[in-house]
């Protein structure tokens, strides 16, 4: 604050400003990296402090710690020979990682669920009108908060998430439909003579031999014909010139 201060007061025809302004960006990036550090050392406590209460280990590439606190949730048992639903309430500590969920009870992970792929829903469960249903494909969990603005904020967290995800996830898939090649058919107005879904078949001769060339789809760049035009004629050689009719 001192040196933005000082930096603030001083003209920028002063001698002292350029190595002032260094001092200033060159301490606010030392700040930004300590916080950085600060934040990381922060998660991985949360994740030991888990591992020392129940034994498991959830560190993983990507994961963080988002949020925790107490509440319960509702358990689901289905009675043989019966459409009725018994419900039970566990007590116990939430754990909110970026990916996931886990519940804790007595020191033992009772129940997780993973967040890709995941909704969150509100049950009708008269007996329980707080409760948030978080459905992942055959897995569900129902959480019970404690207060109406506890499950605002919950839901708010959680919804937080499942966006940051599936933004992840849409944003891999733009990059990964941009580093694909570009399909490219032969220069100079080749056209094949049969093509399927799956492949392009060409008519070729070479030295008055001709044969018949298929090429799977994906292969049709110009280097590509002349690989497989050479492995054809069993050329040793995969500079040849092409002509195309």
């Amino acid at each position: 604050l001192l040196l933005k201060a000082l930096l603030k007061q001083t003209p920028e025809t002063h001698p002292d400003y350029p190595d002032l302004k260094i001092a200033f960006e060159t301490m606010q990036e030392s700040c930004l990296k300590l916080n950085e550090r600060k934040r990381d050392v922060e998660n991985m406590s949360h994740f030991l402090t888990i591992k020392a209460r129940t034994g498991m280990n959830f560190i993983e590439s990507g994961r963080s710690f988002v949020d925790d606190g107490r509440l319960s949730i509702i358990t689901e048992k289905h009675r043989k020979g019966s459409q009725k639903v018994k419900f039970r309430l566990r007590k116990g500590r939430y754990v909110l990682f970026s990916d996931m969920v886990v519940f804790i009870c007595e020191g033992k992970v009772i129940a997780q669920i993973s967040l890709t792929n995941c909704q969150i829903q509100e049950p009708k469960i008269e007996a329980y009108p707080l409760a948030l249903l978080l459905v992942a494909r055959a897995s569900k969990l129902i959480l019970l908060p404690n207060s109406q603005a506890e499950k605002e904020n919950l839901a708010k967290a959680i919804q937080e998430q499942l966006t940051r995800i599936r933004e992840s996830k849409q944003n891999r898939e733009m990059h990964a439909k941009r580093g694909m090649p570009q399909r490219k058919m032969p220069s100079r107005g080749s056209s094949p003579k049969i093509s399927t879904g799956n492949s392009v078949s060409y008519d070729c001769e070479y030295n008055g031999k001709h044969k018949a060339l298929r090429l799977p789809s994906q292969c049709n760049t110009l280097e590509d014909f002349q690989k497989q035009l050479c492995i054809l004629y069993q050329l040793r050689s995969f500079s040849v010139s092409l002509e195309f009719n």
